[in-house]
Parts: C-alpha cells; sequence; structure tokens
C-alpha cells in the first residue's frame, strides 16, 4: 500500500475548518470518507457542506441512549440529497 501525502497550502489557516474541509474534498475528490461519531454533528455539517460527495460513515455499537439514536437520525434526515451519502455501520452485539 503506497502512502499519499499532499502538502497543506500554505494560504489556508489552520484554524479554518470550513476551508480545511473543502481542500480535502477537492483534493482528495473519490479516495476521502469522513469516519463520525454521534458526537460529530459540527464536523458532520462542515463536511455535508462544503465537501458534499464525501460519503460519513457513522458506526453505530447498538449500545446508544434512545436520544442520542434519535437525534442521528434526526441529523442524517437533514442532511440527505442526491449529493450526501450517509451510512451507519452496525456491529453486531
Amino acid at each position: 500500500m503506497s502512502a499519499l501525502t499532499t502538502a497543506f497550502p500554505a494560504d489556508i489557516a489552520e484554524d479554518d475548518a470550513a476551508n480545511i474541509v473543502a481542500w480535502a474534498g477537492h483534493t482528495f475528490g473519490s479516495g476521502l470518507v469522513f469516519t463520525a461519531s454521534f458526537e460529530d454533528p459540527v464536523l458532520v455539517h462542515l463536511v455535508a457542506t462544503h465537501a458534499p460527495t464525501t460519503p460519513i460513515v457513522v458506526l453505530d455499537t447498538q449500545y446508544l441512549f434512545a436520544e442520542t439514536r434519535w437525534r442521528s437520525e434526526e441529523h442524517t434526515s437533514e442532511l440527505q440529497s442526491p449529493d450526501h451519502l450517509v451510512c451507519r455501520l452496525l456491529l453486531e452485539k
């Protein structure tokens, strides 16, 4: 397996999350996948907004509080569009 290294552009500030996500989406294209936990709604929103073709993968351990599962489903439905792929990987108990 070969490693991919790409120089980070000097014109993007390290604390500019939106532009970093947009740059990653543009630079890596279909090679970029975002993995998130249920505690990352802001990052999920950034990826969905600034790198909309990037698949977002959420790990579901099936040990979640009902409120957490509800919020996750609400957030997922808010992001659904033809350009978004939000999937949940289920781990069997």
